[in-house]
């Protein structure tokens, strides 16, 4: 049963993603870098900057989709 839910989070969250297209995906990147730096790591490879992030600008750059 939790492996059918993770499954089904994990796909919502792609649709999401992919109905918002690259800027999606930036503010995604960033937000995962922002405030899960481990999981950043595990899956970029990279080490996460200290810089602020795009998403807490004036204009929001990831809006939620709606099934």
């Amino acid at each position: 049963v939790f492996v059918l839910s993770y499954l089904y989070l994990a796909g919502r969250l792609l649709d999401i993603l992919r109905c918002q297209g690259q800027r999606g995906l930036q503010a995604f990147m960033e937000a995962l870098e922002f405030y899960h730096p481990e999981q950043y790591t595990q899956l970029t490879g990279k080490q996460p900057t200290q810089r602020c992030s795009l998403i807490l600008g004036k204009k929001p750059l990831l809006y939620i989709c709606t099934l």
